[in-house]
Protein backbone atom coordinates (compact mmCIF):
# COMPACT_ATOMS: atom_id res chain seq x y z
CA UNK A 1 0.00 0.00 0.00
CA UNK A 2 1.29 3.18 -1.10
CA UNK A 3 1.77 5.90 2.35
CA UNK A 4 0.44 9.30 1.17
CA UNK A 5 2.20 12.32 2.36
CA UNK A 6 -0.12 14.33 4.09
CA UNK A 7 -0.78 15.83 7.86
CA UNK A 8 -4.21 15.98 9.36
CA UNK A 9 -5.91 18.71 8.48
CA UNK A 10 -7.66 21.28 10.58
CA UNK A 11 -11.24 19.65 10.37
CA UNK A 12 -9.80 16.17 11.26
CA UNK A 13 -8.31 17.66 14.43
CA UNK A 14 -11.56 19.64 15.53
CA UNK A 15 -13.77 16.20 15.05
CA UNK A 16 -11.78 14.35 16.88
CA UNK A 17 -11.17 16.81 19.74
CA UNK A 18 -14.93 17.50 19.85
CA UNK A 19 -16.08 13.82 19.93
CA UNK A 20 -12.98 12.16 21.72
CA UNK A 21 -12.35 14.16 24.84
CA UNK A 22 -10.41 11.77 26.48
CA UNK A 23 -8.15 11.78 23.92
CA UNK A 24 -4.87 14.13 24.07
CA UNK A 25 -4.72 15.92 20.91
CA UNK A 26 -0.71 16.55 22.26
CA UNK A 27 -0.55 12.80 22.46
CA UNK A 28 -1.81 12.65 18.96
CA UNK A 29 0.36 14.91 17.47
CA UNK A 30 3.51 14.66 19.33
CA UNK A 31 3.79 11.24 20.30
CA UNK A 32 4.49 12.69 24.11
CA UNK A 33 2.47 11.85 27.38
CA UNK A 34 -0.36 9.92 27.77
CA UNK A 35 -2.75 8.93 25.17
CA UNK A 36 -5.62 8.81 27.31
CA UNK A 37 -6.20 12.40 30.12
CA UNK A 38 -7.51 11.53 33.48
CA UNK A 39 -9.86 12.97 35.35
CA UNK A 40 -8.71 15.38 36.86
CA UNK A 41 -6.55 16.71 33.97
CA UNK A 42 -9.81 17.32 31.29
CA UNK A 43 -10.34 20.74 32.36
CA UNK A 44 -6.55 21.95 32.07
CA UNK A 45 -6.12 19.58 29.27
CA UNK A 46 -9.26 20.39 27.19
CA UNK A 47 -7.98 24.49 27.88
CA UNK A 48 -3.97 22.65 26.56
CA UNK A 49 -5.87 21.64 23.29
CA UNK A 50 -7.89 24.37 22.28
CA UNK A 51 -4.27 26.13 22.69
CA UNK A 52 -3.13 23.67 20.46
CA UNK A 53 -5.44 23.37 17.76
CA UNK A 54 -5.72 27.32 17.58
CA UNK A 55 -1.47 27.32 17.04
CA UNK A 56 -2.10 24.35 14.88
CA UNK A 57 -4.67 26.39 12.45
CA UNK A 58 -2.58 29.45 12.63
CA UNK A 59 0.50 27.60 11.85
CA UNK A 60 -1.24 25.59 8.85
CA UNK A 61 -2.58 29.26 7.40
CA UNK A 62 0.89 30.62 7.46
CA UNK A 63 1.99 27.32 5.69
CA UNK A 64 -0.07 27.63 3.12
CA UNK A 65 0.66 30.91 2.35
CA UNK A 66 4.39 30.33 2.21
CA UNK A 67 4.49 27.43 -0.14
CA UNK A 68 2.18 29.67 -2.35
CA UNK A 69 4.66 32.16 -1.87
CA UNK A 70 7.37 30.04 -2.66
CA UNK A 71 5.56 28.82 -5.97
CA UNK A 72 5.05 32.35 -6.94
CA UNK A 73 8.94 33.32 -6.65
CA UNK A 74 10.02 29.54 -8.36
CA UNK A 75 7.42 30.95 -11.13
CA UNK A 76 9.40 34.00 -11.38
CA UNK A 77 12.61 32.70 -10.97
CA UNK A 78 12.27 30.16 -14.40
CA UNK A 79 10.53 33.05 -16.31
CA UNK A 80 13.34 35.62 -15.79
CA UNK A 81 15.60 32.83 -16.61
CA UNK A 82 14.43 31.63 -19.72
CA UNK A 83 13.23 35.45 -20.89
CA UNK A 84 17.45 36.19 -21.32
CA UNK A 85 19.04 32.68 -21.93
CA UNK A 86 22.29 34.28 -23.38
CA UNK A 87 22.16 37.18 -20.38
CA UNK A 88 25.41 36.62 -18.15
CA UNK A 89 25.20 37.72 -14.63
CA UNK A 90 27.45 40.33 -13.13
CA UNK A 91 29.55 38.91 -9.86
CA UNK A 92 28.96 41.54 -6.89
CA UNK A 93 32.69 41.55 -6.67
CA UNK A 94 34.64 41.59 -9.66
CA UNK A 95 38.01 40.42 -9.09
CA UNK A 96 40.89 42.50 -9.52
CA UNK A 97 39.23 45.58 -9.97
CA UNK A 98 39.70 48.04 -7.23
Amino acid sequence: MKKRNADLGEGTLRKINDYCHDLSIEWLITGKGEMIKLKSDLSSAAQNDKMLLDKIIELTKENTLLRAEINKLSEQKKYSQSDYPNVLVAEPKLKGLK
